[in-house]
């Protein structure tokens, strides 16, 4: 089964060897730079999946991690940072992780839950927003 890319790159390149208004240095210019386009892909995205499988490798480590950004502009929104984190009196869990005091991993959060690592116990946590105050240390 054939990829988009891959069936849009052939139908391309049958265009090209059909067309007779173009010579073939021109052929060879549009071949190359074609080329460049899908080698800098490739190694764009290659490089951005080790990074990611890098980082991913230093947060079940127990290690903090920032986002991947060039220039200040992010490339990979991933990351995890330090993060002291206290129940909100009176908004204990009666079953769950009563002890907060663990060294966690802030790893984001959505619909009011937020999730941590817990590098002590290897688990993530996922705790309500509204019943807890986070300190993220950067």
């Amino acid at each position: 089964m054939a990829t988009l890319p891959a069936l849009l790159l052939n139908r391309g390149l049958a265009r090209l060897r059909n067309r007779e208004d173009i010579t073939k240095r021109q052929r060879r210019q549009l071949m190359l730079i074609l080329g460049g386009i899908i080698v800098s892909y490739l190694l764009v995205t290659w490089f951005l999946a080790f990074m990611a499988h890098s980082q991913a490798k230093r947060v079940a480590s127990g290690y903090a991690v920032p986002g991947l950004s060039v220039f200040g502009i992010p490339l990979l929104s991933i990351g995890a940072n330090d993060a002291h984190v206290a129940w909100v009196p009176g908004k204990e869990p009666i079953d769950g992780p009563g002890n907060l005091t663990h060294h966690l991993l802030y790893l984001g959060g959505s619909d009011g839950t937020e999730v941590f690592y817990d590098t002590d116990e290897s688990t993530v946590l996922r705790l309500p927003a509204s019943s807890i105050s986070v300190e993220v240390v950067p």
